[in-house]
């Protein structure tokens, strides 16, 4: 028995107690615990300069997935599956309970808990023309998947990336995916039906849809306070700003932001439409959290998915509302309530009435008391959305890309994928040549036209 002495009371009058000693002398355990540490060691060592990589990595640090049980209603019991992650581009861990995106490419689960083994050689995946780098999988580096150029490894190549319609195809167990971020009507292809298995890029109706942000579902809901700065909200004094470069686009966005300057105030920053300068990134973006209600967000083409950095980064990532063309491309991807669509309105006069409207009803606008959560950032009490810059591949590009590219790789078996004709699919995705433009301008020019009339008419009779 061991003696161990315990203070009693304030006058630290001490007491003498007998404590069994489990663990008998330090010394005989001196063999084991050298044992373990050495074996410790070993493991180590091998995962670190081993092929594959350790079953003991399957999930970076900072992730956590989990099964747990929801209760929607009385009585009934969903099994939910969630991700919690911890960016370091985001101040506080976040539990996601899906991603809003096409789920019968793949579901939440099946997109991040890949088949994959750790003894095998690692998968690899050969960019034959389309450039990007290992750092590329800097989502799943524990994914057991390996980046080359060398066209050497074609033949053992399991994902060929090209963006070229040139590479011809060696094995039919080979996934062959079309890389491109631009739209497609500034990106045309050449290839035949029945070419491609997905492609890399910003379309979610594919395997390997890589899109320049998403929306995920929170599980646990937020309080408005965490979410709504109220203050920077009802301090904002501007209408609409827009930053461009691109002056003469395939969606004629240029001819509707001219028109809404007759009905609404747009300041215009760019080489478009005589912009003032506020360099990408500068301090000056910052305004859009200060001074601007609204963000337009006008792609240059109006095609399936087609959302870019202007939506993801502009629009939500600052305190601002995002003023997108069509309602079709985004309502699927983007938060509920959270953006105005231009041609949910007749005329460009009723679009900028309604946000006419938000800036002079600051309780539909931004939230003036705790409990009367806004209409406008209503959303962010459910929804975060995620921007993919291309420049920091972590844990948030898990679900996308080549991470995806690279679960593709490990199925077994492995699933039929092919686009049975891809330039219909790539093509066709996108409207008209300014098209929801030009019937917005066309029914405004009615109204002018018709209101033009009154007002003569009005006048004659006074005379």
């Amino acid at each position: 028995m061991r003696p161990l002495c315990i203070a009693n009371g304030s006058d630290q009058k001490y007491q003498r107690l007998e404590v069994p000693m489990r663990w008998g002398r330090p010394a005989r355990w001196l063999p084991l615990i050298y044992f373990l540490a050495t074996f410790y060691l070993v493991v180590l060592l091998l995962s670190h300069f081993g092929d594959g990589i350790s079953p003991l990595q399957m999930l970076p640090q900072r992730t956590k997935l989990k099964s747990d049980y929801d209760y929607p209603h009385e009585g009934v019991t969903v099994k939910k599956f969630t991700l919690i992650l911890n960016s370091t581009r985001y101040p506080e861990p976040m539990e996601i309970e899906s991603v809003l995106t096409d789920d019968k490419i793949a579901t939440f689960e099946e997109r991040l808990l890949p088949s994959v083994d750790y003894k095998a050689p690692a998968k690899i995946i050969l960019s034959w023309d389309a450039g990007h780098g290992p750092e590329n999988l800097g989502g799943c580096p524990d994914w057991n998947c390996l980046f080359t150029y060398d066209r050497a490894k074609a033949d053992q190549a399991s994902v060929i990336l090209t963006s070229s319609d040139e590479f011809q195809r060696r094995s039919r167990e080979q996934i062959l995916a079309f890389y491109s971020q631009e739209s497609p009507k500034n990106m045309p292809t050449r290839a035949p039906k029945a070419y491609y298995n997905v492609s890399l890029g910003f379309r979610h109706d594919t395997g390997g849809a890589s899109p320049y942000g998403y929306t995920v579902k929170l599980a646990k809901r937020k309080s408005i306070g965490e979410v709504v700065n109220s203050s920077r909200l009802e301090g904002k004094t501007k209408g609409a700003a827009w930053f461009v470069s691109h002056c003469n686009t395939n969606s004629r966005r240029e001819d509707l932001v001219t028109k809404m300057q007759k009905y609404f105030p747009v300041d215009i920053y760019g080489h478009c439409l005589n912009g003032a300068n506020c360099p990408r990134g500068e301090k000056c973006e910052d305004m859009l959290d200060d001074d601007y209600h609204f963000y337009l967000a006008f792609e240059n083409s109006i095609c399936t998915d087609y959302i870019t950095e202007k939506v993801w980064n502009q629009g939500y990532g600052r305190d601002i509302v995002p003023v997108v063309l069509k309602r079709s491309i985004a309502h699927n991807r983007l938060p509920p309530n959270s953006f105005i669509a231009a041609d949910d309105y007749d005329t460009v006069q009723d679009l900028a009435d309604r946000m006419q409207y938000l800036i002079k009803n600051k309780t539909a606008y931004s939230a003036k008391i705790k409990e009367h959560c806004s209409e406008m950032f209503h959303w962010r009490r459910d929804y975060t959305t995620i921007y993919l810059n291309g420049e920091q591949h972590d844990i948030l590009e898990r679900p996308w890309g080549f991470c995806q590219l690279c679960r593709m790789a490990w199925e077994s078996p492995k699933k039929e994928r092919v686009i049975d004709d891809f330039r219909h699919w790539w093509e066709e995705s996108c409207e008209e040549d300014g098209a929801t433009v030009a019937k917005m301008l066309s029914h405004t020019e009615a109204r002018e036209n018709e209101k033009e009339k009154m007002l003569r008419a009005n006048r004659i009779s006074v005379t």
